[in-house]
C-alpha cells in the first residue's frame, strides 16, 4: 500500500464521487477507478458500496479513512520535523564548557539560544 493510493482514497472517501475526486486530484476517472480497485485488492475488502448516487463507505472502508488520516498526519510531522532538524531548528547540541572565563557568558547565551530554539535540546 502506498501513500499515494491513500491520498487518492481519502479523497474519494471525502467526496463520496468518483469524477469530482477525480477533478479534485487532477486526473481521470478511469486510473482513479483502476487505483481504489487496487488497493481493496491489495487488501482484500471491499472498502466503497457502489450506488447510483454515488460511493459509500463500508464498515472496512470506515476504519481505513481513519487509519489513512493518521497515517498521512504522521507522514506530515515526520517531514516537517526533518526540514527544521536539517536547519537546525530540531535536534541536540552537546556543550562542553573548559575555564572559568565564560562561565557568566554561557548562561546568557543558553538562554538566547533556548529562546530561539525551543526544539533544541541543549
Amino acid at each position: 500500500m502506498d501513500l499515494r493510493k491513500l491520498r487518492y482514497f481519502l479523497t474519494v472517501a471525502e467526496e463520496r464521487n468518483l469524477g469530482r475526486a477525480a477533478a479534485q486530484l487532477h486526473i481521470s476517472q478511469p486510473p482513479l477507478t483502476r487505483q481504489i480497485k487496487q488497493l481493496e485488492e491489495e487488501l482484500e475488502v471491499q472498502l466503497f458500496n457502489r450506488t447510483p448516487r454515488g460511493m459509500e463507505l463500508t464498515e472496512a472502508g470506515e476504519l481505513l479513512a481513519q487509519e489513512a488520516r493518521n497515517i498521512l498526519s504522521l507522514v506530515q510531522q515526520a517531514s516537517e520535523k526533518t526540514q527544521r532538524a536539517s536547519q537546525g531548528r530540531l535536534g541536540r547540541l552537546d556543550l562542553a564548557v573548559f575555564g572559568s572565563g565564560v562561565l557568566d557568558t554561557i548562561p546568557r547565551v543558553l538562554l538566547q539560544f533556548k529562546q530561539d530554539y525551543p526544539e533544541v535540546k541543549v
